[in-house]
This record gives C-alpha cells, structure tokens and sequence, in this order.
C-alpha cells in the first residue's frame, strides 16, 4: 500500500467519528495485516474496530426499539383490526320468510294444575302470627268477710249473726286478694250502748303486696242496736293486692243505771271497687 493509499484511509476513518458509518462502507476499507501498519496505522485499526462496534450496538438498539414499538401497538385497543362480518341477506330474508313449526302443548289436567298448586304452597313461606299477649281479666266483684270466718282475741259468735266483742278486742283475717282498686269498703255490724256512750271501732287494712299499711274506716261510733250496714268511700282508692284486715274496738264499758254492758256485733265486711 502506498502513501497515497494510507492517506485516504485516514480520512475515511477520521470522518467516521462524527458520523457512523453505513454497513454498506464497510467492504469497501480494505483489510490491512499488522506488517503493514505502522504505530500511526495501529492507532488508525484501533479506531476503526470501535466505529465497527458502535454500528454493530446501533443495529442492537434499533431493533430492541421496533420491538418495544410492535408490543406497545399491541395493547392499544385503537391499533388493533376490526373484524368485519358480511352478513348473508338472502340467508337472513329466508329465515323471516320460513315460519317456526308449531309445537303442541300440552293440555292441563287436574293432576298437573293439583301439583302445581301443591309446589306453589311449599314455596310460601308462612309468617308465624305473633301470638297477643292476653290482657289480664279483672274481677270487679266485690269481696264480702264473714265475721264468721275472722279471727279473734275475746269475741264469741252472735246468735243473731257474726261475732260480738263484749271487750276490748279485734277481729283479723289475713290473705285477702283484692285485685281490684279499694274505692269503697262496707261494714255490717250492731251495737250497745252504756251510759249513752255507743261502741267506737276502726278497720285497718295492711297492704302486704305493696307493704302499706292503710286505714279506709277511721275510728268511729256504731250508733244502731240492729245490724246496718255502714258505708265508707276511700279516696284516694287503696292499691289492689293481699291484704290483712284487723277490724278493733276500743271503749269498752259498762253502767250501774241502768245496768247495761257497751258491746259491738261484726257481722260482715264487704270490699267494693
């Protein structure tokens, strides 16, 4: 290879520094052995197996980036091809034309239209009523003692009727149930008097229920010789419940002239609402 040979081999590769060179200018550099070269024409090798290597990652690159682009079209629904379907008209006038054959039904029997209801009875599902609650019934009726019944300290019975208390003393029963409102309490009772003094009683009821002790009958005169009924109204009403009813008298006495003994006969108590 002469001079002038080697130079415009250095001007080729100088001018492939700036600009790659194309694959196609490659052939045309002629192969130069290691004799020939001298240090400038190692350094001038040197350069040009870069400018190789450089076109070599070039290609590389560009076709990872078509790649990159192919995929990415891909997935971009807009970049993807419309199948167009061509529908056969005269396929479809004919199908309008042709009528669907008629199939028969089946005609409804009492055994179907009877397992028909049965199915449709399962399929309801029945809501339990919810039962009421039963309003409790109150008895209004009213309540009568007999004195009869009570228990005492110092009375006897009456031959005409009840229990006399010719002493200080009381009459009790316990366990009454009222279930009612107390509005009005009735006693059946006589009594005798002694020096014109008539025998004075109360009634005590003790509301064990509400654990109150009431008094619908306060301390009072029996101003009869024959029983008669006397009557109390209670206001406020006295609460329903189980009662102890304590029926006392209080002044007992006697005189000398004329002789007479102050008593008192209980004959019944009556509870009213």
């Amino acid at each position: 290879m002469d001079s002038r040979q080697r130079r415009q081999l250095k001007s080729r590769i100088l001018s492939s520094q700036s600009v790659l060179m194309s694959e196609e200018a490659l052939p045309h550099i002629p192969e130069l052995t290691n004799r020939e070269f001298s240090a400038e024409n190692g350094i001038l090798l040197f350069r040009m197996k870069q400018a190789q290597r450089k076109i070599r990652n070039t290609r590389v690159q560009r076709v990872f980036i078509c790649l990159l682009i192919l995929i990415s079209i891909s997935f971009v629904p807009g970049c993807r091809k419309r199948r167009v379907i061509v529908k056969d008209n005269s396929s479809l006038e004919q199908l309008e034309t042709e009528k669907p054959a008629e199939t028969p039904q089946p005609k409804a029997t009492s055994k179907t239209s009877a397992g028909r209801r049965r199915v449709a009875a399962e399929r309801v599902v029945a809501t339990p009523t919810p039962t009421p609650t039963p309003t409790p019934v109150i008895d209004y009726t009213p309540i009568v003692i007999e004195a009869n019944r009570m228990a005492t300290d110092r009375g006897k019975p009456d031959p005409a009727g009840g229990k006399i208390l010719t002493r200080n003393g009381f009459l009790q029963i316990d366990g009454v149930e009222v279930p009612f409102p107390i509005g009005e309490v009735v006693l059946e009772m006589k009594g005798s008097p002694a020096g014109n003094i008539w025998p004075e009683v109360d009634l005590n009821m003790y509301n064990r229920t509400v654990a109150k002790n009431f008094f619908p009958w306060p301390r009072d005169y029996v101003t009869t010789n024959t029983f008669h009924r006397y009557s109390k109204t209670v206001n406020p009403p006295m609460p329903p419940g189980k009662y102890l009813v304590t029926f006392r008298y209080y002044n007992d006495g006697t005189s000398d002239n004329p002789a007479e003994d102050r008593a008192v006969t209980l004959k019944s108590i009556e509870i009213k609402p």
